[in-house]
């Protein structure tokens, strides 16, 4: 009855973490200041594992399978193990330094069309493009924020079209309160600097120069710790 048990706790337990993989992914990454590739791959070899400690209570409740060792059942579990952590699903997008060679040019006239400076004092800083409705934005939003109560000293500047009212709203809602938000009135010049793909993130050093260009989900957990990664 024992083995039974625990056989049913550790396969909930496999089968909870990746219905919550993003809350604990997060946890992680704000709380312990891990990486977030190192978290993720942890949290999937966690599920493996677990998911075979309850293989291998379920083996002890039969005779014959009972004589098997852990390591053994180790190996059979592997493959449902790692497809039950597929519940969060692993996507393309999810590792690699991605990018492309994109430059934010035409500054003088994006910050006098802002009426403040876009770049900060520091080495580096981080210039989103949003819009208010875009998912990828929101998603981007989100993660950066969690990244700067991670660890990223990187300043972030977010660049909006559209109302004051709708900007203030985003931020609030897509963890984005420690940006520093400006609005641009400007249709033509929003997209014409941005290349009109959202979001559209710029990594810029203090001379001016980019160094990095992210567009739609492809600031991933690689380009997330790239960030934590770098000093002022």
């Amino acid at each position: 009855m024992k083995n039974l048990f625990l056989a049913v706790l550790f396969l909930s337990i496999s089968v909870l973490i990746p219905l919550v993989f993003e809350n604990a992914l997060v946890f992680l990454v704000t709380n312990l200041k891990l990486g977030w590739v190192f978290s993720s791959v942890i949290l999937r070899l966690l599920v493996i594992v677990l998911f075979s400690i309850s293989l291998f209570q379920f083996f002890k409740l039969n005779e014959k399978l009972s004589r098997l060792k852990f390591w053994l059942v180790l190996l059979i579990g592997l493959l449902p193990g790692f497809g039950v952590s597929f519940i969060a699903p692993i996507y393309v997008t999810d590792y690699g330094m991605l990018g492309d060679d994109l430059e934010l040019k035409d500054l003088n006239e994006l910050e006098l069309a802002a009426g403040s400076p876009v770049l900060s004092a520091e080495n580096y800083t981080l210039v989103a493009f949003f819009t208010t409705t875009c998912p990828h934005c929101q998603a981007a939003s989100t993660r950066i924020g969690y990244n700067i109560k991670g660890g990223q000293t990187v300043p972030v500047t977010a660049i909006f079209p559209g109302s004051e009212g709708d900007t203030h709203q985003f931020l609030e809602e897509n963890n984005g309160k420690e940006f520093n938000a400006l609005l641009i009135n400007n249709d033509d010049l929003f997209l014409r600097i941005s290349n009109g793909t959202f979001p559209s993130i710029f990594l810029v050093d203090k001379s001016g120069k980019t160094l990095n260009h992210w567009v739609g989900d492809e600031l991933n957990y690689t380009g997330l710790d790239y960030l934590k990664s770098l000093e002022q």
